[in-house]
């Protein structure tokens, strides 16, 4: 573009090629913003596989035993990560829990205190055989770390298989079906 003084000046007009030049630029620094967004969603989408995964773990297989005691249940969450609370527990003695729950708010962070949750309430079930005063202490751990204006629902309940009975806790949960017999 600038030849100095050692040739003739140039009689082209200069101005398409530098437009040309910097059109180059601009599609090359886009390119790499491309590759660079791609391999940021690329690693979201892992790691958002990964929490999916966890969480799969953390839910009971969709049917089995536990303790003598068939169950069944399905779950399909709204997103690929979600606040969905699930869980069998024995808890020895012929007494197993069966839980459901629903954390307010979508997404990994609803499903990280659903997580948080569902730890607390299998310590507390464990160590406290009352099932009001466990689900109390549950609330109690948990509440000190939600948002503003969020919440857990939670349904708890606990079969004595020797007893005969059946106790629960509905913590603003309500959708729940008891059924008599076989």
């Amino acid at each position: 573009i600038d030849n100095g003084e050692r040739e003739a000046p140039s009689r082209t007009d200069p101005a398409p090629f530098v437009a040309a030049v910097a059109h180059l630029a601009g599609m090359a620094m886009a390119e790499l913003s491309r590759r660079r967004l791609g391999d940021r969603t690329k690693k979201l989408e892992d790691d958002l596989a990964a929490a999916r995964e966890a969480q799969e773990r953390l839910m009971p297989s969709p049917n089995g035993a536990v303790a003598g005691v068939r169950y069944a249940f399905r779950n399909i969450p709204g997103r690929l990560v979600a606040g969905d609370l699930a869980d069998i527990i024995d808890l020895g003695d012929g007494r197993v829990a069966a839980c459901l729950g629903d954390v307010s708010g979508k997404g990994v962070g609803a499903a990280m205190l659903m997580a948080a949750a569902q730890t607390h309430l299998r310590a507390a079930l464990r160590g406290e055989p009352n099932l009001a005063k466990a689900v109390a202490s549950v609330n109690q751990e948990v509440v000190s770390r939600l948002a503003s204006g969020a919440f857990i629902s939670l349904w708890v309940g606990v079969l004595d298989t020797r007893a005969g009975t059946l106790t629960y806790v509905d913590a603003g949960h309500g959708y729940w079906v008891r059924r008599s017999g076989g």
